[in-house]
């Protein structure tokens, strides 16, 4: 197994994996990325030739396309099933299958939470490098669509990444002053870190959470430990690693692994309500 990260979001994902592998009686062999593209292609080339029988990736980028790590994986004569990413458009690489939250869902399911509760000017921030960033995007506007909400640019708001945090933190003022002059009610952050800075941000310029300004964080990492517990989407993590790690034993074997069809699975994020939305 390779993922970008062992920290955040895919230590669950992870766990998903080991549950699943110590069930059926496999042992799984970890690799770190740090979301470098060319440390991803040295784990997956170590682990080729230390003789695993399947591979599951989580690509740094959020596509594969035209990557040197497709050409590995479409190369390998393992199964390989893709984690938490989309393939959408690599099917025919290979008989590469995957496994991955659905975002887009996920963001539909924060914005009809916020609209049940009688908000109409909802805004969203993401994080521009985030492989999830633009299925959240388009989740959101799926669902402001559908709801006869017109576009707003001034309710986007896009964090860019920095090692500083003095940095992270003047761009959200930035963003939740914005949100407050565009007459937001309403803020779905992605990610939970994000989401926290925000909240506090709100606090200091006397902002009441939920009362003027309801937020839902996206992730559910450590959305429940702000000040004001907050309201976050879900992702399946768990059970991601868990599907992916069966999908790939499915695939092993002489005559089993040409057998199935070749499968994509989405599953649908939930959403934890807390006192950020609450009436």
């Amino acid at each position: 197994m390779v993922v970008p990260s062992a920290k955040y979001y895919f230590p669950g994902v992870i766990r998903g994996a080991e549950a699943a592998a110590s069930e059926l009686g496999v042992r799984l062999v970890l690799g770190v990325s740090n979301y470098s593209p060319a440390e991803e292609q040295r784990q997956i080339q170590r682990l080729l030739r230390s003789g695993v029988d399947g591979l599951l990736v989580t690509p740094s980028a959020e596509r594969l396309a035209g990557t040197p790590t497709l050409d590995l994986l479409a190369a390998a004569e393992v199964p390989v099933v893709i984690v938490e990413r989309s393939i959408g458009e690599v099917l025919d690489a290979g008989r590469l299958e995957s496994v991955q939250s659905d975002h887009v869902r996920g963001a539909e399911i924060a914005v009809t939470h916020l609209l049940s509760l009688g908000h109409r000017k909802i805004a969203l921030c993401t994080r521009r490098t985030s492989p999830t960033t633009s299925q959240i995007e388009e989740g959101y506007r799926l669902a402001t669509r559908n709801a006869g909400l017109a576009p707003d640019p001034d309710l986007a708001g896009v964090m860019h990444d920095t090692s500083d945090p003095e940095k992270l933190r003047q761009q959200m003022s930035g963003i939740v002053d914005r949100f407050v002059e565009a007459g937001a009610t309403a803020a779905i952050i992605h990610n939970d870190e994000d989401a926290l800075t925000f909240a506090d941000l709100c606090d200091a310029r006397g902002l009441r959470i939920p009362e003027d300004l309801a937020v839902v964080a996206y992730d559910d990492e450590v959305a429940s430990l702000g000040a004001v517990p907050l309201s976050a989407v879900a992702p399946p993590k768990f059970d991601v690693g868990y599907h992916a790690l069966q999908m790939c034993l499915n695939r092993l074997g002489p005559r089993r692994r040409w057998e199935l069809a070749v499968q994509r699975v989405s599953l649908s994020p939930t959403l934890v309500v807390r006192e950020s939305t609450a009436k």
